[in-house]
């Protein structure tokens, strides 16, 4: 149904656009660990494969703020050092195998301070650049592993 005020052509445009958006955004790879900077995310090497682990970072995350074990609270040179949040390895990846994280927050808009929810869904696979990734990879199996943090929002 077209917004009140929108012709039919800039309601095509605008869905056009959001296509256009969806199919760019769909399947992004990144050469190199280095490239991400996903929020509440971090990935690491490790010598069984890739790490993913999930952490509540304070300036970047919605609400409701998230406690529990912090696997960095002893480290003196981690950046979450004796802080009372949530911090633990969701899954290790090995060559071949993918996993998926899946998370909920509230959020708080900026000009009038209602809440909307955001539902994130992050799928990893661990691949080298020489294997060639399908892009329907992530729908036509199921995950090896699978980390939900999913919070009451109201």
């Amino acid at each position: 149904m077209p917004r009140i005020g929108f012709t039919q052509a800039q309601t095509q445009r605008e869905i056009q656009q959001r296509l256009s958006f969806i199919k760019r955004n769909r399947l992004r790879l990144y050469p190199c660990i280095e490239d991400l900077n996903l929020t509440n995310l971090s990935v690491r090497p490790v010598p069984e494969g890739c790490s993913i682990s999930f952490f509540y970072d304070e300036h970047r995350s919605g609400m409701p703020y998230r406690r529990g074990r912090n696997q960095d609270f002893q480290n003196p040179s981690a950046p979450l050092y004796c802080k009372d949040c949530l911090n633990e390895t969701a899954f290790v990846l090995q060559p071949g195998q993918y996993g998926r994280v899946i998370w909920n927050e509230r959020r708080t808009d900026y000009d009038n301070g209602t809440w909307y929810y955001q539902l994130h869904i992050c799928n990893f696979m661990h691949t080298f650049l020489t294997q060639e990734t399908k892009k329907d990879l992530f729908l036509a199996a199921q995950p090896d592993f699978e980390y939900k943090q999913l919070a009451v929002l109201y």
